[in-house]
């Protein structure tokens, strides 16, 4: 009975409000950065929109699916079907930081293309 119990409240600890809270700050500053690079010239105008774009439709997702995270086998639903599930999983919300290191440290080494000509 203390495990049926249990279970049905998973979702409605303070934890998972601070998960919530927490992917939402990495979106939104994943989302800044991003248009700061851009607006530095360290990312194309196009690298930088699709990254705020991707952080947008994420944070977006993230607030649709509420405070709750879903449970993966005991919806009705498959958990694909559900645009919040994803996004909510702890360790998603860093590819997006992780990916804009990647491409600054590509970028790193590269030479501009105002110094060639001087």
């Amino acid at each position: 009975m203390a495990r049926n119990r249990k279970a049905e409240q998973i979702g409605t600890g303070r934890s998972w409000k601070l998960l919530f809270v927490a992917c939402a700050l990495t979106y939104a500053t994943t989302a800044a950065y991003a248009a700061s690079l851009g607006r530095a010239r360290w990312l194309g105008r196009w690298a930088a929109a699709a990254y705020v774009t991707l952080s947008a439709v994420a944070l977006l997702f993230l607030v649709l699916r509420g405070l709750a995270f879903p449970s993966a086998t005991g919806a009705s639903r498959a958990w694909y079907t559900e645009p919040g599930f994803v996004v909510g999983i702890p360790a998603i919300p860093w590819v997006l930081p992780a990916l804009l290191g990647v491409v600054l440290l590509r970028r790193a080494g590269d030479v501009p293309l105002h110094s060639l000509s001087a």
